[in-house]
């Protein structure tokens, strides 16, 4: 291989001093990844409007994309359902029918893994 002196001596440098767009994105990161632990199911504008409505802090929908993508944040939806899936059985029990049966949960438990 073929690397320059100088090259390998820059890539030395910023390795053991990053630059302060590298050190804003790691504490970018730690927010965006402790929001998306709690909410998997939720994309990357989702986590931006939350972290804007409880945390104050601004950014825009891109820099939380480019971040998410940095860190290979994605996605995690259980399962997408029809509005004909969904039926309240009761004002704590929600009835769903998935096309796997038919599962009867309650109202926390349906927020907190389809919403």
């Amino acid at each position: 291989m073929s690397i320059s002196r100088s090259g390998y001596y820059k890539w030395k440098y910023r390795k053991e001093n990053p630059s302060l767009r590298e050190i804003t994105r790691q504490s970018d990161l730690e927010l965006i990844k402790k929001v998306h632990n709690k909410h998997k199911a939720h994309g990357y504008r989702w986590i931006n409007a939350y972290i804007r409505l409880h945390y104050g802090i601004v950014w825009s929908d891109n820099h939380v994309h480019l971040c998410c993508k940095y860190a290979n944040i994605k996605l995690n939806s259980t399962s997408s359902l029809d509005k004909n899936q969904i039926i309240a059985v009761d004002a704590n029990l929600i009835n769903i029918n998935a096309g796997n049966g038919i599962e009867i949960i309650d109202r926390e438990t349906f927020l907190q893994t389809y919403l």
